[in-house]
């Protein structure tokens, strides 16, 4: 065998090793460009998902807030009516009871 024809033996595997390095060059081009709009997407969604959260947050704090300070608010009314009218909370506390006793004792007759 002599070094010529040994070269055309060789030639068509070569030719098919560029063939197939290049489309694993162009792969990885593309491989690359994917995952650049992969992560590009995912930023803005767990940018869009971040902001939502805050914005739930901020709302859920807002409300217990504002809860709160009504509840406060109700407390201090009930609390100067009560120290104010000693003898209608007592009646009140009276009647209410009365009427938790019918229903609870009309529910074993």
């Amino acid at each position: 065998m002599t070094l010529s024809s040994l070269k055309k033996e060789l030639q068509g595997p070569v030719e098919d090793i560029s063939a197939l390095v290049s489309d694993i060059q162009e792969l990885r081009k593309d491989v690359a460009k994917v995952l650049r709009k992969v992560r590009a997407q995912s930023e803005d969604h767990i940018d869009t998902v971040t902001e939502l959260a805050e914005s739930v947050t901020d709302g859920a704090a807002s409300y217990y807030r504002d809860a709160r300070k009504k509840g406060i608010r109700q407390y201090k009314v009930w609390n100067r009516r009560l120290h104010d009218q000693p003898a209608t909370a007592v009646l009140i506390a009276f009647g209410v009871g009365l009427i938790l006793s019918r229903f609870l004792s009309s529910d074993r007759d």
